[in-house]
């Protein structure tokens, strides 16, 4: 046997178990990513109450929509973030987090961009897209490490999907008359050869983005020998809110965006026990819209920019998310990370059912061979 006949035999082998073993975890990661891709746009179906009844694009300051916010929230609970419509008809969300028995709580209020109205207020984690958040970071299993379960399962999907492109690529035939549908395979065969092939490049990108996500010192250690990466700062433990900052998010945000001038107001996170600092995201507009991070001190008022404008560090991370999930991509790669999603869920099934087939067909295949065997020996 060659050495590429061995190669590609082993290849089969790793490629088929990868499915019969991992198959379904791996399906539950990737059908649920695909859910979470439109969040946004399937979640405005679903509650349509939560959609403005303006389209002016007009906006209120920062302590308006807080402070409507604080009245709906149960007592005790303070609003910690507040995130700003990225679009027109777009709502503004004002979110409050606090423990309960041991679980962070995640608490969002709805408001109109115009008029400041209460549109709904719900507890997130409760919510189905709260669920399915968990189950494609964590399975659902975080106290089982379960981001690092589902860093693995990429990096087991990492491998079915190059090795599944090197077993496709044509041995006799032209690599581009091999891209279309193959007469004489199966239906089934046929969405799992033509269909893998044609998704395994965005799965590949969409795949490592999460390996990073899920493993973000070890892939941070892994680029630095490539480029300069800015430390990483260590993320603060969960603490309340401050009940009596020093400063008002009004003055906090103006004081920003006069270091912006053409940028507007994105996220604003208030300032925690443990934290005593505000976190301003503003989008700045320059041919193409990108954001900008500033920290502002409490006690001094001090601004600095936090969002390593240099390059490097953090501005990967934040490129990492927004590939894997999407985020102001565009609708062509907003679909292809879906399809990167359904697809391998398919080709689990379709990949079970070619084994299936392969065996019942060798078993026919051998109980031939006997019977010519029988037959021979009693003549």
């Amino acid at each position: 046997m060659s050495k590429g006949r061995g190669l590609r035999r082993v290849l089969r082998t790793v490629h088929l178990w990868i499915g019969l073993i991992v198959g379904v975890p791996l399906v539950v990661v990737c059908l649920s990513g695909s859910a979470l891709v439109w969040h946004d746009t399937l979640e405005g179906w679903m509650h349509p109450e939560r959609r403005p009844s303006s389209q002016d694009g007009a906006v209120l300051p920062p302590s308006h929509y807080l402070g409507e916010a604080a009245k709906v929230l149960v007592e005790g609970l303070l609003p910690s973030t507040l995130r700003m419509p990225a679009e027109a008809g777009a709502p503004v969300v004002v979110s409050a987090l606090d423990r309960v028995d041991g679980r962070v709580r995640f608490t969002a209020v709805w408001l109109d961009p115009a008029t400041g109205r209460v549109l709904d207020s719900a507890d997130q984690g409760e919510s189905l897209f709260g669920f399915l958040h968990r189950l494609h970071g964590s399975l659902a299993v975080p106290q089982f490490a379960g981001r690092q379960i589902v860093g693995w399962i990429g990096v087991v999907l990492l491998v079915a999907a190059v090795s599944g492109m090197w077993l496709w690529w044509p041995r006799r035939e032209v690599a581009l008359a091999a891209l279309g549908w193959r007469r004489g395979l199966k239906v089934s065969a046929n969405i799992h050869h033509v269909g893998g092939v044609w998704i395994a490049l965005p799965l590949i990108v969409v795949t490592v983005t999460g390996i990073y996500i899920s493993f973000p010192q070890t892939s941070r250690a892994v680029m630095g020998a490539f480029m300069d990466m800015q430390p990483q700062q260590p993320r603060a433990p969960f603490g309340r809110a401050l009940e009596q900052p020093a400063r008002g998010a009004d003055e906090v945000v103006a004081g920003v965006l006069e270091q912006v001038p053409d940028g507007r107001l994105a996220v604003l996170s208030l300032p925690q026990e443990n934290r005593p600092s505000w976190s301003v995201q503003v989008w700045t507009v320059a041919g193409t819209v990108k954001t900008a991070q500033f920290s502002v001190e409490d006690a001094t008022g001090r601004i600095s920019r936090a969002d390593g404008a240099a390059g490097g560090g953090d501005e990967v991370s934040r490129l990492m998310r927004r590939i894997h999930d999407a985020q102001g991509m565009g609708p062509v790669w907003e679909t292809l990370v879906f399809l990167t999603g359904v697809l391998p869920a398919a080709f689990a099934v379709t990949g079970v059912m070619m084994w299936l087939r392969r065996r019942g067909n060798r078993r026919k295949l051998e109980m031939r061979r006997q019977a010519v065997r029988l037959a021979s020996g009693s003549s």
